[in-house]
């Protein structure tokens, strides 16, 4: 029998933890952007970009794990999703702390979810695949952006 391939997107947050992304919503790989700080936002989210005209959010996510922001901003990965089926496709940017990587992702390599997707970032992993025999979770991206996950994401001072 053989094993469905699809492809997914390897997202370096930083040296030593990665997550995915679909083939379809990663859109663009940038390097050495200008962001633009703003105030009063969430400690994971607090610059922005200009793309293609238009203003995105810039979520760096390693505070979400703990772990400390990146200091610089040299590596974004675009990426789209929509908030329910045959409505427009919506963008944010992810902060990387490295180039992205395109991966052959085998359907029966399932993995159990990291440990840092417990509690309020339970619903930010779709599912896990093995890479390298380390768990990789799939990033849901629509979840990352909505009011819901800004309501039950820890208030973490960073």
């Amino acid at each position: 029998m053989s094993t469905i391939k699809s492809h997914a997107w390897l997202l370096p947050l930083r040296s030593d933890f990665v997550v995915a992304v679909s083939d379809v919503e990663m859109v663009e790989y940038l390097i050495d952007q200008k962001t633009i700080p703003v105030p009063l936002t969430p400690y994971y989210c607090r610059h922005v970009i200009v793309w293609r005209e238009a203003l995105l959010p810039v979520f760096d996510l390693n505070p979400l794990f703990t772990q400390p922001a990146l200091k610089r901003f040299h590596h974004f990965g675009v990426l789209a999703y929509q908030t329910a089926p045959k409505t427009p496709l919506q963008y944010l940017i992810v902060a990387l702390s490295g180039s992205p990587a395109r991966v052959a992702v085998d359907d029966e390599k399932v993995a159990d979810t990291p440990e840092e997707f417990s509690g309020p970032l339970r619903n930010l992993a779709l599912a896990t695949f093995l890479h390298n025999d380390q768990p990789v979770p799939i990033l849901n991206i629509s979840h990352l952006a909505s009011g819901e996950f800004l309501r039950v994401v820890p208030d973490l001072t960073v």
